[in-house]
């Protein structure tokens, strides 16, 4: 049976905190440098490096067909939420 949705009340928004189990490592370490797209580097090397106290959880990883990697861009500038595409002339909302 389908439940009403009153789209006019107010919604809840709850914060959402993340907790790392581990660090993503590439080769790039210049922003200017590092290419936009994994297509445009496909000889570098990454790897995904589990903190210890977590590497129990995911032991039967093996087994599985997909991993989904939520990641934190930590060194990335302040996201602008107007800007100029490469390709374009306009000033575009992200």
């Amino acid at each position: 049976m389908a439940r009403h949705v009153d789209a006019q009340a107010p919604l809840e928004v709850a914060a959402v905190t993340f907790c790392p189990i581990g660090v993503i490592r590439s080769e790039h370490w210049q922003p200017e440098k590092t290419p936009a797209q994994p297509v445009f580097a496909p000889a570098c090397l990454g790897a995904v490096e589990i903190f210890p106290e977590y590497a129990a959880g995911l032991k039967d990883l093996a087994g599985c067909s997909h991993l989904y990697l939520i990641y934190h861009l930590d060194r990335a500038p302040q996201p602008q939420l107007i800007v100029k595409p490469s390709a374009g002339r306009a000033l575009r909302a992200r």
